[in-house]
């Protein structure tokens, strides 16, 4: 896998909002393969290739930040990859992996210059809000 800051500058992650369409380009070019579940969001590798699995239900918004919360988690996977591995079992501190996927997932949907050049308002439902004010968050603690 790329370095991280290459992968960021090659994708356009954090310099303009990312669409289902931007995702799906990088997840091809990563040969990250998505499936569908039946209940919950995952992320798991196995024989080398890597699957994120998304109920077929989630739409839109939804979907779009669930498949870049994934994309993070597996942007961050340090290391050679047992045959078989769960991510949520990879980390020491999930807290901390969450916290990271999340602020990779935020980046991509709401890039900094649209926090410092707008008053942007992400999406017209709550968890739009819920997404912009966590984005505002990371902006105003980390400036990121």
């Amino acid at each position: 896998m790329k370095h991280l800051p290459t992968l960021f500058t090659q994708y356009g992650i954090g310099e303009r909002p990312l669409n289902e369409d931007d995702v799906l380009k990088i997840y091809d070019d990563l040969h990250i393969t998505i499936l569908e579940s039946s209940d919950g969001v995952f992320t798991f590798t196995m024989l080398g290739r890597t699957f994120v699995a998304l109920p077929k239900r989630r739409k839109g918004l939804k979907r779009l930040h669930s498949l870049l919360h994934e994309l993070g988690h597996i942007l961050l996977m340090n290391g050679k990859e047992p045959s078989v591995a769960f991510q949520t079992l990879r980390y020491c501190d999930h807290d901390k992996a969450e916290a990271e996927a999340e602020a990779i997932a935020l980046m991509a949907l709401i890039p900094k210059n649209l926090i410092e050049e707008s008053a942007y308002e992400f999406g017209l439902t709550r968890y739009g809000d819920r997404l912009w004010r966590e984005r505002c968050r990371l902006y105003f603690l980390y400036d990121i």
